[in-house]
């Protein structure tokens, strides 16, 4: 039979029982812990209750524990109601549920996770049921262990990875956009704002409204341009742009946190130093066609603030769903034209369908200062949108990569340290190996530009092949590197301009496509 094995356990027993999967895993048994197999940011509840209808076995860990545990019950009852076959593991001495009685249960309460016997027994069992047992040697220890010769210096993963945070700010993101392009919705359907403020449709107000999340994240929505309220320059003046002459002249931006409360009014000064922004979310509605005159007035604005913010705008086009009526020809010609404005940088995307969601998020991501912390912008979004664990963790090693990308031959130690937060910021997202953590050894890196890419993916690429163990052919560092040569025209390029985000982005590009 084809499918997982579901480990069904307490926390209290968690130390016993990742080593107990660990050692079944590296035995070939296709197992599914839930510190493993939840992507981060993911739906926890509802993520298990897809991994118990599609598991071919349960194994429930037997504790005092486990049995007082409403959680780890409502699991096993789940798999006997769903017909699944239930193996019980006495791990330490309990009362056995009424249910679980009539089962045999596997007695390793005197054994240690790595005994042999233990895991033969286990393994016998599963045969006799005929689950489906790979082949061991291909699981990502196997990997590991083989590359861990390769490194010298020791180096504390974890605690580098802590102090690395602690120097990193949440992101500043600013809302911009045209009146009745949709901004609020926008921001609805992309942020979890259920438990902050529902946005009101800040066309009609004369404010910036502001929401920080709990974790630092904040969120500001602006007053529409082009609108019909003359409070464009509100906007202007909160995002460092000259304030247009035809609009009423202000000299502080009114900022709320929520609707109904006191107005702060912040001069420039005060903005600068509250509200010093990352990423510019510009928005506008796609579903009509541009004038000319409408056309050469978003450009306009969109140069200026390209001056302010290049290389850190994000541009949505709104209301795709709205073509439907047109032939492809004439939706593509539209968007093309729509595009054509924002240097074509423009992702079309539907609140109503979801179309373009998330290609949106993970260019807000890209787009992202490789100083900022990302975590507060993953878990602040709804659980449909947020990125997998694999998507997240090439986003984050693209913005290391190009910062190393652009270092100099007399920054030795700044590559070093930087090759190895890569790692450690790996090793991070990958909790079920702390066991290798400690144990793991880095190269040194000393490489600038593409010679130092070419160098450093190659084994960022087997390092994350292997704890993702993941399922495409593996390629050889010599084939990652040719693949790495494919884009080096772009690379270059990037390098020559001392352009951080291009940069990421092409990275990302290369990452994205060794793993597919």
């Amino acid at each position: 039979m084809f499918g997982h094995v579901f480990i069904c356990y307490s926390r209290n027993d968690e130390d016993f029982v990742i080593k107990l999967a660990t050692n079944l895993k590296h035995e070939g048994v296709p197992i599914w812990l839930d510190q493993w197999d939840i992507p981060f940011g993911a739906n926890w509840s509802r993520t298990i209750e897809n991994a118990l209808k599609k598991c071919t076995c349960l194994l429930i860990i037997l504790s005092p524990s486990s049995v007082e545990s409403d959680e780890v019950q409502s699991e096993w009852l789940s798999a006997l109601d769903k017909n699944k076959v239930v193996i019980p593991i006495l791990y330490k001495k309990c009362e056995i549920p009424f249910r679980l009685k009539p089962i045999k249960y596997i007695d390793i309460m005197s054994r240690s996770p790595e005994d042999k016997e233990s895991i033969e027994r286990i393994l016998n069992v599963l045969r006799i049921l005929d689950i489906a047992i790979l082949e061991p040697g291909a699981q990502p220890e196997h990997l590991l262990e083989k590359r861990q010769n390769c490194f010298s210096h020791d180096h504390n993963i974890p605690n580098i990875f802590k102090e690395s945070h602690k120097s990193q700010s949440a992101p500043r993101i600013a809302l911009v956009g045209t009146h009745g392009s949709g901004k609020t919705s926008l921001l609805n359907a992309l942020f979890e704002l259920d438990n902050l403020v529902i946005l009101c449709n800040v066309d009609m107000t004369d404010c910036v409204i502001r929401v920080e999340f709990p974790g630092g994240l904040v969120l500001y929505e602006t007053p529409a341009i082009q609108g019909e309220n003359d409070c464009e320059n509100i906007t202007r003046m909160f995002l460092g742009l000259k304030q247009d002459d035809e609009f009423r002249q202000i000299s502080k931006v009114p900022i709320i946190s929520k609707l109904g409360s006191k107005r702060k009014e912040l001069s420039s000064k005060d903005i600068t130093n509250d509200s010093t922004l990352d990423i510019i979310l510009f928005v506008f509605d796609v579903s009509y066609i541009p004038l000319r005159i409408q056309r050469k007035s978003l450009r306009a604005f969109y140069m200026e603030l390209k001056q302010v913010f290049e290389g850190h705008i994000v541009v949505a086009g709104t209301h795709s769903d709205r073509l439907e009526d047109l032939t492809e020809r004439e939706k593509d010609a539209l968007i093309t034209a729509w595009s054509a404005i924002f240097d074509n940088q423009m992702i079309p995307v539907s609140v109503n369908t979801g179309e373009g969601l998330d290609d949106l998020v993970a260019s807000i991501f890209s787009t992202m200062p490789a100083r900022l912390n990302s975590v507060s912008l993953q878990q602040a979004l709804r659980t449909e949108h947020r990125l997998n664990r694999i998507s997240f963790i090439i986003i984050e090693v693209s913005k290391l990569l190009s910062s190393i990308g652009l270092m100099t031959d007399d920054m030795p130690n700044e590559i070093e340290t930087s090759s190895i937060m890569i790692f450690a910021m790996i090793f991070s997202y990958y909790s079920e190996y702390k066991n290798i953590w400690y144990k793991y050894k880095f190269k040194t890196y000393h490489k600038i530009g593409i010679a130092g890419l070419k160098e450093l993916i190659p084994d960022i690429y087997e390092l994350i092949y292997a704890l993702e163990n993941h399922n495409t052919p593996f390629l050889s560092h010599e084939s990652v590197r040719q693949i790495i040569q494919s884009y080096e025209s772009s690379l270059w390029k990037s390098i020559a301009k001392n352009e951080s985000t291009k940069l990421a982005l092409i990275i990302r590009d290369i990452l994205i496509y060794l793993f597919k």
